[in-house]
């Protein structure tokens, strides 16, 4: 159809149809982007994780879906096409790039407390058991692992000091970074949870020093701890 030489109805007929097919276009890719977020931010928060890909992906899907659902609120308040689009891509660059920051901490924080409290039952039955190896194994055997991510090294022994023999134990995770990857670990003299790069040394030598006395349990077929890639 000529718009040019159309009548006011077929003009209004035009108009109508792009104002639909525009916010078509704005809802469904506004939709994909909060999807790809949605999948992106849930890998963060399903276990300790500090990909910096990840997360700088997290930030053009947020920039994305903020402009597309900006763009569909305009067409469906004012009932017409904007004119101007570079405000609301100001918008959408400050708002997406400020919350996308703003995301990953706050999604490291949230993933490893919650990976936390997830194992807070398996830490107290070691923390209670006599035999912390065997109720180590049982649980490896009730709860089978889905992934290396999920199967953990356990170092347990009795560590000398000046009061005698104390039992020890030293619960270890792999967890996702760039690069060499990170240590996720509970060690039960400190009764803290650890988190160190496998790259950082000043982090891998105070672990190796506390499991040095004790003994691993059978777990993975290739220790989780270790120092360098070749070990």
């Amino acid at each position: 159809m000529d718009i040019l030489n159309a009548s006011p109805d077929e003009t209004a007929e035009i108009d109508t149809a792009q104002r639909k097919r525009a916010l078509f276009v704005a809802l469904v890719v506004g939709g994909l982007c909060t999807v790809v977020f949605g999948v992106l931010a849930w890998d963060y928060l399903s276990w300790p994780n500090r990909q910096a890909l990840g997360a700088l992906l997290q930030v053009p899907a947020l920039i994305v879906l903020i402009y597309q659902y900006q763009y569909g609120a305009f067409v469906l308040r004012s009932n017409r096409l904007p004119a101007k689009l570079w405000p609301m891509r100001i918008i959408a660059l400050t708002m997406g790039g400020m919350f996308g920051a703003m995301a990953m901490p706050i999604q490291v924080q949230l993933a490893e407390q919650w990976f936390q409290e997830r194992q807070n039952p398996l830490v107290e039955s070691l923390r209670a058991a006599e035999d912390p190896c065997a109720t180590f194994k049982r649980n490896l055997a009730d709860n089978l692992p889905g992934s290396r991510f999920e199967t953990p090294d356990l170092y347990s022994g009795t560590v000398e000091n000046v009061y005698g023999g104390r039992p020890q134990f030293v619960l270890a995770f792999r967890a996702k970074s760039d690069g060499d990857g990170m240590i996720v670990y509970y060690h039960s003299g400190s009764r803290k949870w650890i988190t160190t790069m496998r790259s950082n040394e000043r982090g891998m030598v105070p672990l190796m020093a506390t499991i040095k006395p004790l003994a691993r349990c059978d777990g993975p077929a290739e220790s989780i701890v270790r120092v360098r890639r070749d070990e």
